[in-house]
Formats: structure tokens, C-alpha cells, sequence
């Protein structure tokens, strides 16, 4: 009897210990996506507002033109565009989507463990009540 309670108690320390483990993984993860969506939205939000400020988009606007003249000045054009362009904002923004991706792909890769510690996790506090 007395072994048994102290295989409980030594349980019930190493699954509230795993349980602060997992939930901490999980907000923090869910804080970095929220943070990395909020960020790429104010960057790209900044650009386009520098975009249109400066109005860029009239260089790339060629709804009533022939193919020709669009061949023509399309090269001229983009190059204007890329010269007018906001190099370290687009940079900055390329590589938080860059982080961001990457952080997408090592949840998505940790998302089965993850579920099935969740899942051990439920049934134990499930079993004890």
C-alpha cells in the first residue's frame, strides 16, 4: 500500500510537471504566430502606404495599352519600381516571412507529438476526476 501511494504521488509529479512543459510549448508558440502575423500585416500595411504615397503602381498600370507598348516599357518601367522601392523595409519584411515560415514548419512537425501529449495529458486528468 505504501508503495503504491508513492508511485502516485511521484506520477502525478511528473505529469504536472510534463503539463507545465506542454502548455508553455503551446502559448508560446501560439504567441509567436500571432506576433509573426502581426508584424508581417504592419510591414506590408507600411509598404503599401509608401507604394501609394509614391505612387508606384502608376508605373505598373497598363490596362488600355497595346502589347506592344507594354513590351516596350514594361523593363523601363519595373526597373523605376524596384529603383523607387523601400529596399530595407521589403528586406526586413522578406526575412519575417522568411522566420516565419521556418517557425510554421517546425510546428507543423512537432504537431503530432504535440497532440499526443495532449491527449495523454486529458485522459490522465480525465481518469483522476
Amino acid at each position: 500500500m505504501r508503495k503504491n501511494k508513492l508511485e502516485d504521488i511521484i506520477v502525478n509529479k511528473v505529469y504536472r510537471m510534463e503539463t507545465k512543459r506542454t502548455t508553455w510549448y503551446v502559448v508560446s508558440r501560439l504567441l509567436l504566430f500571432l506576433l509573426g502575423t502581426l508584424t508581417i500585416f504592419i510591414l506590408v500595411s507600411v509598404a503599401y502606404d509608401i507604394f501609394i504615397e509614391q505612387r508606384s503602381f502608376d508605373l505598373i498600370d497598363f490596362k488600355g495599352d497595346d502589347f506592344e507598348v507594354i513590351n516596350r516599357y514594361f523593363t523601363d518601367n519595373l526597373s523605376v519600381f524596384i529603383e523607387e522601392a523601400p529596399k530595407e523595409l521589403l528586406l526586413i519584411l522578406i526575412l519575417t516571412i522568411t522566420g516565419f515560415v521556418y517557425l510554421i514548419h517546425k510546428v507543423r512537425g512537432s504537431y503530432r507529438k504535440m497532440k499526443n501529449k495532449l491527449i495523454s495529458i486529458y485522459k490522465f486528468y480525465k481518469k483522476r476526476t
